[in-house]
Protein backbone atom coordinates (compact mmCIF):
# COMPACT_ATOMS: atom_id res chain seq x y z
CA UNK A 1 0.00 0.00 0.00
CA UNK A 2 1.34 3.34 -0.83
CA UNK A 3 1.93 6.67 1.38
CA UNK A 4 0.24 9.80 0.61
CA UNK A 5 2.98 12.15 1.97
CA UNK A 6 0.30 13.96 4.04
CA UNK A 7 -0.31 10.37 5.95
CA UNK A 8 3.45 10.14 6.43
CA UNK A 9 3.77 13.57 7.84
CA UNK A 10 0.93 12.69 9.89
CA UNK A 11 2.91 10.01 11.40
CA UNK A 12 6.50 12.35 12.23
CA UNK A 13 3.90 14.65 13.73
CA UNK A 14 1.95 12.70 15.81
CA UNK A 15 2.27 13.24 19.83
CA UNK A 16 4.40 8.98 19.85
CA UNK A 17 6.73 10.37 17.76
CA UNK A 18 7.63 13.81 19.41
CA UNK A 19 7.65 11.31 22.78
CA UNK A 20 10.09 8.73 21.27
CA UNK A 21 12.44 12.04 20.28
CA UNK A 22 11.70 13.74 23.59
CA UNK A 23 13.59 9.99 25.13
CA UNK A 24 15.94 10.09 23.23
CA UNK A 25 17.25 13.73 23.57
CA UNK A 26 15.75 14.31 26.64
CA UNK A 27 15.28 18.43 25.49
CA UNK A 28 11.73 19.42 24.29
CA UNK A 29 13.97 22.08 21.79
CA UNK A 30 16.02 19.28 20.61
CA UNK A 31 13.40 16.96 20.23
CA UNK A 32 10.83 19.53 18.30
CA UNK A 33 14.22 19.87 16.22
CA UNK A 34 14.78 16.20 15.51
CA UNK A 35 10.54 15.70 14.67
CA UNK A 36 11.27 18.49 12.00
CA UNK A 37 14.09 17.15 10.72
CA UNK A 38 12.66 13.98 10.13
CA UNK A 39 9.34 15.48 8.64
CA UNK A 40 11.91 17.25 6.00
CA UNK A 41 13.47 13.79 5.49
CA UNK A 42 10.26 12.41 4.95
CA UNK A 43 8.87 14.90 2.28
CA UNK A 44 12.71 14.60 0.52
CA UNK A 45 12.38 10.76 0.44
CA UNK A 46 8.96 9.92 0.75
CA UNK A 47 8.42 8.94 -2.79
CA UNK A 48 11.53 6.42 -2.34
CA UNK A 49 9.05 4.51 0.45
CA UNK A 50 8.03 0.51 -0.65
CA UNK A 51 6.51 -0.67 1.78
CA UNK A 52 7.80 -4.60 2.05
CA UNK A 53 5.06 -7.06 2.45
CA UNK A 54 4.10 -6.74 6.30
CA UNK A 55 5.91 -3.54 6.42
CA UNK A 56 4.48 -0.54 7.80
CA UNK A 57 4.86 3.28 6.84
CA UNK A 58 5.14 3.73 10.92
CA UNK A 59 8.25 1.58 11.46
CA UNK A 60 9.91 3.55 8.32
CA UNK A 61 9.37 6.81 9.86
CA UNK A 62 10.40 6.13 13.04
CA UNK A 63 13.62 4.23 11.81
CA UNK A 64 14.04 7.39 10.31
CA UNK A 65 13.12 9.40 13.69
CA UNK A 66 15.51 7.72 15.64
CA UNK A 67 18.18 7.87 13.27
CA UNK A 68 17.84 11.97 13.24
CA UNK A 69 17.74 11.76 16.98
CA UNK A 70 21.37 9.91 17.27
CA UNK A 71 22.76 11.95 14.76
CA UNK A 72 21.87 14.76 16.74
CA UNK A 73 23.18 13.37 20.03
CA UNK A 74 26.26 12.65 18.48
CA UNK A 75 26.56 16.61 17.15
CA UNK A 76 26.21 17.55 21.03
CA UNK A 77 28.95 15.24 21.49
CA UNK A 78 30.78 16.75 19.24
CA UNK A 79 30.43 20.10 20.89
CA UNK A 80 30.28 18.86 24.67
CA UNK A 81 33.46 21.28 25.19
CA UNK A 82 31.31 23.95 24.44
CA UNK A 83 28.41 23.19 27.36
CA UNK A 84 29.48 23.56 31.20
CA UNK A 85 29.44 20.03 32.76
CA UNK A 86 25.98 19.02 34.85
CA UNK A 87 28.53 19.45 38.23
CA UNK A 88 29.30 23.15 37.75
CA UNK A 89 25.48 24.20 37.16
CA UNK A 90 21.58 23.34 37.40
CA UNK A 91 19.71 21.40 34.49
CA UNK A 92 16.71 22.76 33.83
CA UNK A 93 13.94 20.90 34.13
CA UNK A 94 13.20 17.82 31.03
CA UNK A 95 17.18 18.61 30.79
CA UNK A 96 19.42 15.74 31.52
CA UNK A 97 22.90 15.89 31.51
CA UNK A 98 24.43 15.49 28.07
CA UNK A 99 26.70 12.56 29.01
CA UNK A 100 24.03 10.86 30.74
CA UNK A 101 21.91 11.40 27.35
CA UNK A 102 24.87 10.27 25.44
CA UNK A 103 25.14 7.11 27.42
CA UNK A 104 21.48 6.04 27.13
CA UNK A 105 21.71 6.87 23.08
CA UNK A 106 24.78 4.13 22.99
CA UNK A 107 22.87 1.65 25.76
CA UNK A 108 19.47 2.08 22.65
CA UNK A 109 22.17 1.74 19.70
CA UNK A 110 23.98 -1.79 21.20
CA UNK A 111 19.91 -2.84 22.02
CA UNK A 112 18.88 -1.98 18.79
CA UNK A 113 22.54 -3.67 17.66
CA UNK A 114 21.78 -7.03 19.97
CA UNK A 115 18.18 -7.19 17.68
CA UNK A 116 20.03 -8.89 14.92
CA UNK A 117 21.18 -11.45 17.23
CA UNK A 118 17.92 -12.84 18.28
CA UNK A 119 15.15 -14.79 16.67
CA UNK A 120 13.90 -13.28 13.64
CA UNK A 121 10.53 -13.01 14.83
CA UNK A 122 11.00 -11.77 18.39
CA UNK A 123 13.35 -9.13 16.51
CA UNK A 124 10.68 -7.87 14.49
CA UNK A 125 7.78 -7.96 17.38
CA UNK A 126 10.09 -5.52 19.79
CA UNK A 127 10.86 -3.43 17.06
CA UNK A 128 7.35 -2.99 15.71
CA UNK A 129 5.97 -3.04 19.67
CA UNK A 130 9.06 -0.71 21.58
CA UNK A 131 10.60 1.14 18.43
CA UNK A 132 7.50 1.73 16.26
CA UNK A 133 5.20 2.18 19.22
CA UNK A 134 2.19 -0.13 17.43
CA UNK A 135 -0.33 -1.85 19.50
CA UNK A 136 -0.12 -5.37 19.59
CA UNK A 137 -3.45 -5.74 17.06
CA UNK A 138 -1.14 -3.25 14.96
CA UNK A 139 2.01 -5.73 15.15
CA UNK A 140 0.19 -8.76 14.37
CA UNK A 141 -1.58 -7.32 11.37
CA UNK A 142 1.80 -5.87 10.32
CA UNK A 143 3.78 -9.03 10.45
CA UNK A 144 0.86 -11.90 9.55
CA UNK A 145 0.93 -12.88 13.17
CA UNK A 146 -1.30 -14.14 16.05
CA UNK A 147 -1.75 -11.70 19.15
CA UNK A 148 -1.05 -14.41 21.33
CA UNK A 149 2.62 -14.36 19.15
CA UNK A 150 2.76 -10.96 19.53
CA UNK A 151 2.64 -10.76 23.02
CA UNK A 152 5.19 -14.05 24.00
CA UNK A 153 7.00 -12.93 21.10
CA UNK A 154 7.36 -10.02 22.92
CA UNK A 155 8.66 -11.08 26.47
CA UNK A 156 11.12 -13.58 24.23
CA UNK A 157 12.65 -11.01 22.86
CA UNK A 158 12.93 -8.72 25.36
CA UNK A 159 14.44 -11.72 27.53
CA UNK A 160 16.77 -12.34 25.03
CA UNK A 161 18.20 -8.62 25.03
CA UNK A 162 18.15 -8.46 28.81
CA UNK A 163 20.26 -11.52 29.21
CA UNK A 164 22.65 -10.34 25.77
CA UNK A 165 22.94 -7.09 28.19
CA UNK A 166 23.70 -8.97 31.14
Amino acid sequence: MRHTQSELISIVTSDAAFGVAMRIVRNREAAEDVVQETALRVLRFGHRYEPRPGGSAKAWVFTILRNTALNELARRKRHASRIVPATERECTPGEVPIDEAVDMALRVDEALFDLDRIHPVHAEVVRCRHIADLSIRETAAALSIAEGTVMSGTLRGLAALRNLAA
